[in-house]
């Protein structure tokens, strides 16, 4: 496996920056046990603060206090453990485009992918189900609540699935098993999390492209931007979607 150090080549698949998270596994346990736990109670007492009268504000709530809870469990394992630095990030203007173009590149993945996964799901007879946020937002709701989930999907959900997943179980598994494995496991607990088999396969070729940007960069802004940038898309094209005759 190369290190940080040894690398010599801008291939995504053997250059990094990120060095290894050198923390043991039992702290490891720790981080998700912290970052769960913050996630439960979080989205928990945000259902339970809210007393309108609005069916779609309490969902999305609970949305931001599942988010906020992701940033609150890494950030505060981050003061209980703090690991030696082996990264060698590159600057945050440098991560951002880096997360752009690695954007552009997966959507382009995507639209071969997204055809493929979808014509295996229907051989078997699956039927299609939108996830949650993509029905409230056909749906629709006031301008407060569609300004809500708006910020939560491009802003809030990028940073805290971003600080879990890459910054979080990637980083821990990455240098301690092949590449291959180390996309693999954390993409496929990124996509199993979203509950939608149907972009199962689109969200696991995401997680992918996640993990490799954060690994050649080392900033965790990379792979923030490329979420960003690739819910950004997809909102944009569900709402002109929705403007158009039916």
């Amino acid at each position: 496996m190369l290190t940080p150090e040894s690398s010599s080549t801008t291939s995504p698949f053997t250059s990094q920056r990120l060095g290894p998270w050198k923390i043991k596994g039992v702290d490891f346990v720790l981080f998700l046990s912290i970052s769960f736990i913050s996630i439960y109670l979080l989205s928990s007492i945000t259902l339970k603060i809210y007393s309108g009268e609005s069916e779609l504000l309490p969902s999305i709530l609970s949305g931001y206090g599942l988010q906020f809870g992701a940033i609150l469990g890494f950030l505060a394992f981050s003061h209980l453990q703090q690991a030696p630095k082996t990264s060698r990030p590159c600057k945050p203007l440098e991560a951002i485009a880096n997360g752009a173009v690695g954007m552009l590149l997966c959507y382009a993945c995507l639209l071969l992918v997204a055809p493929l996964w979808k014509g295996l799901l229907d051989a078997l007879q699956i039927t299609y189900e939108p996830q949650d946020p993509v029905k409230m937002l056909m749906e629709g709701g006031t301008r407060l609540e569609m300004g809500l989930m708006y910020a939560l999907i491009v802003v809030a959900a990028p940073i805290g699935e971003e600080l879990l997943f890459r910054a979080g179980i990637f980083r821990f598994l990455n240098g301690k098993m092949p590449l291959y494995a180390s996309v693999g496991i954390s993409s496929i607990a990124f996509a199993a999390v979203h509950f939608n088999t149907y972009s199962f396969g689109p969200l696991f070729v995401l997680g992918a492209a996640m993990c490799l940007v954060y690994r050649k960069t080392g900033n965790i802004l990379s792979s923030i931007t490329l979420h960003c940038l690739f819910n950004l898309t997809n909102l944009i094209f569900i709402s002109f979607a929705q403007t158009l005759p039916q």
